[in-house]
């Protein structure tokens, strides 16, 4: 399963869930690991197609 498949699993999970707070609870923080990876893999992604210029500072952690 993809990083953005698991993104939209787990918002689907939590829009169904929205009554129940445990359920909320329980799924929000995997969410936000999720978006977090995703993100990361997208900022890597982006990186090897267009590398920064040299001798320019980029965070890339």
């Amino acid at each position: 399963m993809s990083s953005e498949e698991r993104v939209r699993e787990l918002c689907t999970e939590l829009l169904a869930a929205q009554d129940d707070d445990a359920a909320v609870m329980r799924i929000a923080p995997i969410l936000r690991q999720a978006l977090h990876e995703h993100c990361e893999r997208l900022r890597k992604m982006v990186l090897l197609d267009f590398p920064p210029p040299p001798g320019s500072d980029v965070a890339t952690d």
